[in-house]
């Protein structure tokens, strides 16, 4: 079972950060986020979306996991 839970959050911290790149692109794009989220750079890469995605996500995990560490894991079962 441990290996399991172990795996899948393996896969799941692989795949995070460009899912939650493509949801802060998007949102820019449909006007819920800021317009500067919707550079990209000269091989078509949304660079800041990437740069607030690879900030923002850490921070919240680790306040999700003081406020509730008996829960934060539980999207992992």
């Amino acid at each position: 079972m441990n290996f399991v839970v172990l795996t899948a959050g393996v896969i799941m911290l692989k795949f995070r950060p460009l899912r939650d790149i493509k949801n802060v692109f998007s949102l820019a794009e449909k006007g819920r986020g800021p317009k500067s989220l919707l550079k990209l750079n000269k091989k078509g890469a949304p660079v800041n979306a990437i740069l607030a995605a690879d900030f923002f996500s850490p921070i919240l995990l680790v306040i999700m996991n003081y406020v509730s560490p008996d829960k934060v894991f539980m999207f992992f079962t």
